[in-house]
């Protein structure tokens, strides 16, 4: 096998060469016959000088077994070495890098050639023996069931073993490849996870599930219950206030109790939605509304948050008052008035207070219901409601004036009467009389 050119000025300033064995198997050696020339071989050796050999179970030099590295002397054209181990891949790999500086004698011209005529692997045929006559079986636990060739101790242990044979399982707590794996601690009874696989084989603690007991249940199961440990699905149904595959998802809001079934009063304080497991207004109700549902209106003649203000109760007709603010809605019993119908004004009455009080009542002071004067009358005036005048019948305060106005002009009309009928019956009996005289 011949490579393209490898070196300075060459495209390529490495090369790789590997060969697949097609299973992986117990090594012994590996001989390599370089390409000669008569007269040349200094030079060949100087070419192939600095290789090196990877053992590999997957064909990459990442992660492989170095199994030689040549240098700083030259490599015979016919080279031979022990490389015990096992694998799949040999790989030859060679470099001429750019600005590295080679030990003596290493062919390093502006480009070199790879040339090997013969690659043979010495080993068992059988991956699983060893011995001089590879008639011996490796220990059962060694990984890939291989063992060094000559005295049968394990290159890699299979998951859940160690030791130089395999035979030690992992220490409590461990578990897989290298024993380098730990166990989630969430087995049932606190027991340790299987060493081979992690995995609890009885089962999951409380809340736990999952392959290896490391996923928590969402802890909203029915009465309490555990998940079930493989699916983490509540086989009981859904707590309260919860609902979904895995009972992970919360009640909408508005919406309580088991599946979600039951819908909110509504009337929480705020507008907060209702407790979702119970259905409770947990901050209290809206004004007007009562219970630990907020489900019912306040009794007639109270209102307001947990219906603890009392009504007036002088709403018009009695009616209650509104249950959420207290106003009479449809205005006031006589004698009271504002929003509450809980002002009384002394100065006057009616429905709405809209009558003024006479202004003749003492203090100016009546019943709010009916306008009678609580204290009495001024002097000079008398009536339920104090209009009536020692001469008249006041009917009403605006048209007193103009009573009064009245009388008296009616009372000089008939004395300025009396007095003319008097003048001119002194004049009539003067005349009709001559000489006597008048009586009066």
């Amino acid at each position: 096998m011949r490579t393209q050119p490898i070196g300075t000025n060459s495209p390529n300033q490495t090369v790789w060469w590997k060969v697949d064995l097609c299973g992986v198997y117990t090594i012994y050696s590996v001989n390599i016959l370089f390409k000669t020339y008569h007269g040349h071989e200094q030079r060949q050796r100087g070419r192939f000088a600095g290789f090196s050999l990877y053992v590999s179970d997957t064909g990459d030099i990442d992660g492989a077994f170095l199994c030689y590295k040549d240098g700083p002397e030259l490599p015979l054209l016919n080279f031979s070495t022990t490389c015990i181990t096992s694998g799949r891949y040999v790989i030859f790999f060679n470099e001429r890098q750019d600005g590295v500086a080679y030990p003596a004698g290493y062919e390093v011209t502006a480009n070199v050639l790879m040339e090997l005529c013969e690659v043979v692997v010495n080993g068992c045929t059988r991956p699983d023996v060893y011995g001089i006559n590879c008639d011996i079986p490796c220990p059962i636990n060694c990984k890939y069931s291989t063992c060094h060739i000559l005295n049968g101790t394990c290159f890699g242990c299979k998951p859940g073993w160690t030791g130089t044979n395999c035979n030690t399982s992992c220490r409590g707590g461990w578990f897989g490849q290298d024993c380098k794996q730990q166990c989630a601690g969430h087995c049932l009874h606190n027991v340790s996870c299987n060493h081979l696989t992690g995995q609890c084989d009885r089962g999951c603690a409380y809340e736990w599930f999952g392959q290896y007991c490391n996923e928590t249940c969402i802890g909203h199961c029915k009465e309490t219950a555990s998940c079930n440990n493989v699916t983490g699905l509540c086989e009981g149904g859904c707590a309260a206030g919860w609902t979904g595959y895995k009972c992970d998802e919360a009640c909408n809001d508005g919406t309580f109790g088991i599946d979600c079934l039951n819908n909110c009063s509504g009337q929480c304080l705020h507008g907060v939605p209702c407790n979702k497991q119970t259905g409770l207004c947990d901050r209290g109700c809206n004004p007007g509304y009562t219970n630990i549902f907020c489900n019912e209106n306040c009794n007639d003649n109270y209102f307001g948050y947990n219906c603890i203000n009392k009504c007036s109760g002088h709403c018009l007709n009695d009616a209650p008052c509104n249950k959420q603010t207290g106003h009479c809605d449809r205005g006031c019993n006589p004698g009271f008035k504002n929003y509450f119908c809980n002002d009384s004004c002394v100065l006057s009455y009616g429905e709405d207070c809209l009558y003024p009080c006479s202004v003749h009542c003492v203090n100016q002071t009546c019943n709010r219901f009916n306008g009678r004067c609580v204290f009495g009358c001024h002097d000079g005036f008398s009536g339920d409601q104090c209009y009536q005048g020692s001469q008249i019948n006041y009917q009403n305060e605006d048209n007193c004036a103009w009573t009064l106005g009245f009388t008296i002009s009616l009372g000089f009309n008939a004395l300025t009467l009396i007095i003319m009928s008097v003048l001119l019956g002194r004049k009539l009996y003067r005349l009709t009389h001559p000489g006597d005289t008048f009586p009066f």
